[in-house]
């Protein structure tokens, strides 16, 4: 049941980020997006954060949605060699890790608030994404997203 409630949390999340960045051709942007999107829930909403930390890893439901996003956005990042990534696995571990610890960080009040534009940067470097360019998209102004 705890699998199908975070599934679901994930699932509206995924769908207001892509009907926000569906028109973005940069999959850099677009993955930047979706970091700081998931990342500024967990401040505004302690809860649903908890939630997704705590069932994240062992959520299958979870990490597939989350992971088809990802995949989609890394896989056009390396076909337009936006990304340079010797092995999609590791990427998506990468991604997927970084984002659920900086969220538990985040939680535990760890953290300045620009952690999601400074944990969206490092993940955008570590893919091969020059520092300036990593900055300006990471730091980019992002549009809430509206819960009703």
């Amino acid at each position: 049941m705890l699998k199908a409630v975070v599934a679901s949390l994930s699932d509206q999340m995924n769908q207001k980020i892509w009907a926000q960045s569906v028109a973005i051709a940069d999959p850099a942007e677009r993955m930047a997006i979706a970091i700081r999107q998931f990342l500024h829930q967990s401040i505004q909403d302690s809860t649903w954060g908890w939630v997704i930390v705590r069932i994240g890893l062992v959520a299958a439901p979870l990490s597939e949605t989350i992971e088809r996003g990802v995949m989609t956005d890394l896989e056009a990042g390396i076909r337009l060699n936006r990304f340079q990534v010797d092995s999609l696995q590791a990427a998506i571990d990468l991604i997927l890790g970084t984002g659920l610890m900086a969220m538990r960080s985040i939680l535990e009040g760890q953290t300045e608030p620009d952690h999601p534009e400074q944990i969206a940067k490092i993940i955008l470097k570590t893919l091969g994404v020059a520092d300036a360019d990593a900055h300006a998209i990471a730091f980019k102004f992002l549009e809430p997203l509206v819960f009703e």
